[in-house]
């Protein structure tokens, strides 16, 4: 079942949010098949925070068993990318999650 664009960008958001692409699909989109929730991620290049970790790990293992020094600092270059992405998706997340619990804490008050 294709994705329409809103659903796309329904998926697009809740992995740019850390969400697994595999518990998008389930809880989501069950009826839909996973690569057609993958390439919606993936249609403006998003990675999952999960994604982006394991690439981390993945790359600093490699890291070790590199001798040639132009494909170290290509690495680690790499590494420093990666990094930053995912730094700036977990401020946006924090900003988020504070700006809820301010809404959150106001209707409480409301209500109490």
């Amino acid at each position: 079942m294709a994705l329409s664009t809103e659903n796309k960008e329904k998926v697009q958001q809740l992995v740019s949010e850390g969400k697994q692409i595999a518990k998008i699909q389930r809880a989501n989109f069950p009826d839909t098949d996973y690569w057609e929730i993958y390439f919606a991620a993936m249609d403006v290049g998003i990675r999952s925070i999960v994604g982006v970790k394991k690439m981390i790990a993945v790359r600093l293992n490699a890291l070790i068993k590199i001798d040639d020094e132009a494909r170290r600092k290509e690495i680690v270059l790499e590494l420093q990318r990666l990094t930053w992405d995912m730094y700036e998706r977990l401020k946006s997340n924090q900003t988020k999650l504070e700006k809820w619990a301010k809404w959150y804490q106001a209707g409480e008050k409301n209500a109490g």
